[in-house]
């Protein structure tokens, strides 16, 4: 019995010993390790924390000659300073300029952990010069993140809410925002900046936010819609322009967006008559490039928009063009249905023409025209009849030419 209780307490102590020698190198690593974070950046951290606010400048400066790059760990701490002392930066001057070279040389390290004090700084200090400061340093690769691009896509959306809301805001640091919100290419900034590109802040944020808009990753076209179905009308007008001139996008995709424009022009046409010109730009900039690409899934909301732009041509507020390119984008789509309703259209101009009422040369030639492009026998009766009436000889000779080409194939 003796002897097993001293075999048991052998390897008590044998256990007790290792665990000891596994101490004692756990330490000389970790003192190891410590020494390996440079002794020298610990120095300047321990005088910055001692010294005033003119020597703490000093030490910043000097910094820089022993490599900013292992000098993170201080910057953070003079980051840390003055977001602590953020309340007595209005009126101490050197409390401010560590403010800027902190942020300066936070962004000069690299260094990933200062880059929430670094927003703090910038929330907390609305100077333009710090502000720009801390946003070219946090256009680094290390110090961007998910936060602070969430924190700065808001903080942008509240500048282009106070802006529409007629309040003042600092160009200057709205334009370096743009360009490091721009850097991370994500398609949540994408309704932020289509919004700079139209606000006319200045003629620099609306570049950068161009250029930002075109670097973005992801699926453009959705984004497009997204705008176009939520956001005023200007950046509505823009987001489809921008759609439509991108090569990359696939033609099911830009006659998605355009239709998805029209839709919403069409619904919008009576109901916001406050920028009545701009959703009759959206509209037929829809459909221009919905004929062009002879997209027949699109012919009923074409007709609406025709419609709208006879009602518009009457009553004075809408042009001939936009009613000639309407035609023509019906003329395009090879649908029955678009046929249908040239026809009846010029069943009207035709009874017009019979009661000695006029009728517009350009408009009806189109019309005719585009009947014979359609090759639909519903437009038949109507290009016959046309033939009984006094009509010029250029739009005699278009019907007849329709006729045929309906008749021949």
């Amino acid at each position: 019995m003796a002897k097993r209780e001293e075999r048991m307490n052998n390897k008590i102590y044998l256990r007790l010993f290792f665990a000891m020698v596994i101490l004692f190198w756990a330490g000389i690593l970790l003192v190891a390790q410590e020494s390996q974070e440079d002794p020298l950046a610990a120095a300047f951290m321990e005088n910055f924390s001692r010294a005033n606010d003119e020597t703490k400048l000093d030490i910043l400066r000097d910094s820089v000659n022993y490599g900013a790059d292992q000098m993170g760990p201080l910057y953070q701490q003079a980051l840390e300073y003055v977001v602590n002392n953020s309340d007595g930066l209005v009126q101490n001057v050197q409390l401010q300029q560590i403010a800027l070279v902190s942020a300066q040389l936070a962004g000069l390290s690299g260094y990933q952990p200062a880059t929430m004090s670094l927003w703090e700084l910038f929330d907390a200090y609305s100077e333009a010069g710090v502000r720009i400061a801390v946003l070219d340093a946090l256009k680094r690769e290390n110090l961007g993140n998910e936060q602070v691009f969430l924190l700065l896509n808001r903080w942008i959306e509240r500048q282009i809410s106070i802006f529409r809301a007629g309040g003042g805001i600092n160009a200057q640091v709205v334009s370096q925002a743009v360009l490091t919100l721009s850097g991370y290419r994500d398609p949540r900034s994408f309704p932020q900046l289509l919004s700079l590109t139209v606000l006319g802040i200045s003629q620099e944020i609306s570049s950068r936010a161009q250029a930002g808009l075109d670097s973005i990753d992801g699926d453009y076209a959705r984004m497009a819609e997204e705008v176009i179905q939520s956001y005023p009308a200007a950046e509505k007008l823009v987001a489809l322009r921008t759609a439509v001139n991108r090569e990359d996008l696939s033609n099911e995709q830009r006659a998605s967006v355009c239709i998805t424009a029209l839709e919403v022009g069409n619904n919008l046409a009576v109901s916001d008559p406050a920028n009545a010109s701009t959703i009759r730009e959206l509209r037929t900039l829809s459909v221009r490039n919905l004929g062009d690409l002879r997209w027949a899934e699109a012919t009923s909301h074409i007709i609406q928009h025709f419609d709208l732009c006879i009602q518009e041509l009457d009553r004075g507020i809408g042009s001939k063009s936009a009613l000639l390119e309407a035609v023509a984008a019906l003329g395009s789509m090879g649908a029955r249905e678009a046929a249908v309703r040239l026809a009846l259209y010029l069943d009207v101009i035709n009874s017009f023409v019979e009661n000695n009422q006029g009728y517009d040369e350009q408009i009806t030639l189109a019309v005719v025209r585009n009947l014979g492009e359609l090759k639909s026998k519903a437009g038949l009766n109507a290009l016959l009849y046309l033939g009984y009436l006094d009509y010029s000889k250029n739009i005699r000779d278009a019907g007849e030419k329709a006729r045929r080409a309906i008749l021949d194939q």
